[in-house]
């Protein structure tokens, strides 16, 4: 088939771009492809092109993909589109499968024997968790073991040396004596994982040419989908099957790059044209899912990152309606906007997140409430993180002060400096006298006055912890008993502490807090997805690739995202991720914006957006943008709260927690009107100004300060307050905080 046939019949309606890529065949060529721009259509109607245009033999084409289900649907559409019998004629497997192969051909012709057995995570997990017990004297939770497979997929895919891999941070000790001690378990037993595939692929094809010739004589013309999220490895192993012809398309976009913990390896882009002689850069720039709108805030965006190629992103739709701002009071009101809007169950939205933590409290209320919703790849990780699981511990250590197992795992995080033999030795006493283990500790004789009034302290904070309400359950725990201390000391991640106060927010006490928590990991580990959900909830990386007529952006928080590193590498991740995310939306897109959060991806879009322009005599004029935490009166004398607004749209909470949407000029029709006497007036003024004069401060009062934000009381001495914040603990003079207007109480506590 001539050129000009096989563009009419197979490529109506392509772009100049498009046309382009579909026939730039020979040499190295990298096709960068902004979201949304049908580079897939565009690579299935390329390899057609090189059939039928260019007779080259389907046999000698390798299509390589990021996942087993990518490379199934890819053929799929390719045989929709050419036919099964040449689709069958064409190689599409992921790199790990094609490795599998050459692993397998090295062993029957190069080695005569079995070199290697494939093993399924189970027995590497038991593997693992044994070494991790060696190690750290400790039982790997789920989420640590999770931790440590991910740490050794980095170091095997990025090929990193000891010294490399001794400067990777994890939240425990050890993981270079882990992973050797596991490098050297699997070779004993002529094992090997799904990452050692790659490992032992490349090294047999570099050290029998034979093996790597038989590939290079088999496949001429190499395609990779997805290659900004390859990993160095992989690349490897392409620059040498592909060494002999050279003919290479990748298809992918640096921007779009947000495996960095999988070791993907966007390099390989940035630096195509050094690494293969005579390269050639095309683009795909024209976005046919987004509106306008959306295009123009997300393209201008991306463009602040540093390392990556020039694009100019455009958008085939109209403008469309601008992007949404929600206004919110607190980052609570998150969850109460979304748990009324699947309530309403007019459209259908997907809710994006950065990890499966963020989903949790929303979850939480849907399923409180009976409102279905659909999961995509959930986990119930986050009931096994350390945090989660010293809390828990502490909490019924409350309950039950004689269980000498939960004492052991506990003892040493609330900044007691006991040794292990007079842990042991109250331990002893308490099982032979029934008392609690903290009261023993109490009367031991090795015990200094200083340290026994400590331990104390202690005791009486854990008799306090049974009666604390559940709204300010964990607040006591991590800030009156100071756990925040040591789990911030072992770089644990603090936003869970957020997460589980949410959810304990709504419950009487703690042990119907624990009752909670073990109903929601149940409820997540066996959700089953509705299909007529309106609600989709999804992590972002779970969505690329995918797309929604509505997305709300969750949780685009300072520390969660973008999260907190000095690596300029992962902050320009942090920035792809979030512009995967807003990209996803079709028509219409939601942020949030929190008052009293750093928010500084949301400010960005926000600042960029364009504003409304209202005249000065104009009777909205005077209305404050914002109107979110400000108090409102019904008709019939019910207060309420306005936890959040999106132009006309006002979320409302009642006294009684009844939560309702509605709109100003419903606001403005229903509202209480009240009369009052001008002395009467002065007076409550009076009462008003004195209020706010208010300097007395008291342990679990929650204050708002000016530069470090919300925080709690924690201890008042010497005219001191120490206050306790999201990251650490500091002493303010009481005097100087009021004196200078520094904070307001927002809350007065529990005392």
């Amino acid at each position: 088939m001539d050129e000009e046939s096989f563009l009419k019949k197979y490529t109506p309606g392509f772009s100049s771009q498009q046309i382009q890529a579909v026939t730039t065949v020979d040499g190295p060529v990298l096709l960068l492809a902004v979201p949304g721009s049908g580079k897939t259509t565009v690579l299935i109607a390329r390899i057609g092109y090189m059939i039928y245009v260019k007779n080259i033999d389907p046999r000698s084409i390798l299509v390589m993909t990021y996942t087993t289900a990518a490379a199934d649907e890819m053929k799929k559409r390719f045989a929709k589109r050419f036919g099964q019998e040449l689709a069958d004629n064409i190689t599409f497997k992921t790199i790990n499968a094609l490795c599998y192969l050459i692993i397998n051909r090295y062993s029957r012709y190069y080695s005569h024997h079995q070199v290697f057995t494939l093993v399924q995570e189970n027995q590497t997990g038991q593997l693992l968790r044994r070494i991790y017990q060696k190690y750290t004297n400790e039982y790997t939770t789920d989420s640590i073991l999770k931790e440590i497979r991910t740490g050794i997929t980095y170091v095997k895919n990025m090929m990193l040396e000891d010294n490399e891999m001794k400067e990777l941070k994890f939240s425990f000790d050890h993981f270079d004596d882990i992973y050797n001690d596991y490098l050297s378990e699997m070779k004993k037993h002529k094992w090997m994982d799904y990452d050692d595939q790659l490992v032992y692929a490349r090294l047999f094809l570099m050290r029998v040419p034979d093996l790597l010739k038989d590939y290079q004589q088999r496949f001429m013309y190499f395609c990779m989908d997805e290659a900004q999220d390859t990993s160095r490895i992989q690349h490897e192993i392409l620059h040498l099957l592909a060494e002999k012809s050279q003919n290479v398309f990748l298809v992918g976009d640096e921007d779009q790059s947000i495996y960095g913990f999988r070791a993907a390896y966007p390099q390989a882009l940035l630096h195509f044209t050094e690494n293969w002689e005579n390269a050639k850069v095309l683009l795909l720039e024209d976005n046919y899912r987004s509106t306008g709108n959306i295009i123009s805030a997300a393209s201008d965006f991306i463009s602040r990152n540093m390392f990556r190629h020039s694009k100019n992103m455009k958008a085939v739709r109209q403008e469309g309606e601008q992007i949404h701002i929600i206004e919110l009071s607190g980052r609570s009101g998150q969850y109460r906007w979304l748990l009324e809007k699947a309530r309403e169950n007019k459209d259908q939205f997907a809710v994006l997140y950065r990890n499966n933590d963020s989903a949790i409290p929303l979850i939480d209320m849907l399923n409180k409430n009976g409102i279905s919703f659909h999961m995509r790849a959930n986990d119930a990780l986050f009931f096994s993180s350390r945090i989660v699981n010293d809390i828990r511990d502490i909490i019924t250590f409350a309950y039950c002060p004689d269980n000498r197992e939960i004492f052991q795992r506990i003892y040493y995080k609330f900044s007691l400096q006991i040794s292990k033999k007079i842990a042991a030795e109250a331990i002893e006493m308490s099982a032979a006298s029934g008392n609690s283990i903290l009261f023993e500790m109490e009367n031991s004789p090795d015990l200094q006055d200083w340290l026994k009034a400590k331990v104390v302290h202690l005791d009486q904070q854990f008799k306090k912890l049974t009666g604390i309400p559940g709204n300010h359950l964990i607040d006591y725990i991590t800030m009156n008993m100071d756990y925040s201390s040591y789990a911030g000391s072992q770089n644990l991640d603090l936003s869970k502490i957020d997460i589980l106060r949410q959810i304990a927010d709504a419950q009487k006490d703690g042990q119907a807090f624990l009752n909670r928590l073990d109903e929601l990991e149940s409820f997540i580990s066996n959700h089953q997805n509705s299909n007529d959900a309106k609600l989709n909830l999804s992590t972002i990386h779970s969505s690329k690739g995918r797309e929604y007529n509505n997305v709300i952006m969750l949780d685009v928080i300072d520390g969660i995202l973008p999260s907190k590193s000095d690596d300029i590498q992962i902050q320009q991740e942090e920035r792809r991720l979030f512009y995967v995310g807003i990209t996803r939306a079709k028509n219409s897109l939601y942020l949030f914006h929190i008052k009293k959060e750093s928010q500084s991806f949301n400010t960005e879009i926000i600042s960029g957006l364009p504003k409304e322009v209202i005249d000065q005599d104009d009777l909205f004029a005077s209305l404050p943008r914002d109107l979110s935490g400000r108090s409102y009166t019904d008709a019939s004398g019910r207060k309420a709260v306005i936890i959040g607004q999106c132009g006309d749209e006002i979320l409302l909470e009642y006294s009684d927690h009844q939560i309702v949407f509605t709109n100003l000029s419903e606001m403005l029709k229903n509202r209480r009107h009240v009369y009052s006497k001008k002395e009467h007036a002065k007076k409550r003024n009076m009462n008003n100004s004195h209020n706010r004069q208010k300097t007395n401060l008291a342990p679990g009062m929650q204050i708002q300060h000016k530069k470090y934000g919300l925080g709690r009381v924690n201890r008042i001495l010497n005219g001191n307050a120490y206050v306790a914040f999201k990251d650490e603990t500091r002493i303010f003079k009481i005097n100087t905080l009021f004196e200078k207007h520094l904070i307001e109480i927002v809350d007065e506590g529990w005392y």
